[in-house]
């Protein structure tokens, strides 16, 4: 049973480490009525944030990717 439970954490924590943090600054509003869209792009990942209509989009923003 211990032997069973020491493998299931190895593979959560190979999984967790699998996981990796991208920052985009490639962004572009797309007005929505009272929302907006904030699409971020590089890397060959596009990554969508839907904000306020009265708010600005952040420069850059970092997204966990698998990719």
């Amino acid at each position: 049973m211990k032997r069973r439970t020491t493998t299931l954490l190895l593979c959560l924590v190979a999984a967790k480490a699998s996981a990796v943090q991208v920052t985009l600054t490639d962004v572009e509003r797309v007005a929505n009525g009272r929302t907006a869209l904030c699409v971020y792009t590089g890397h060959n990942i596009t990554r969508t944030v839907e904000v306020p209509a009265s708010q600005n989009c952040k420069a850059a923003m970092t997204f966990e990717t698998k990719e």
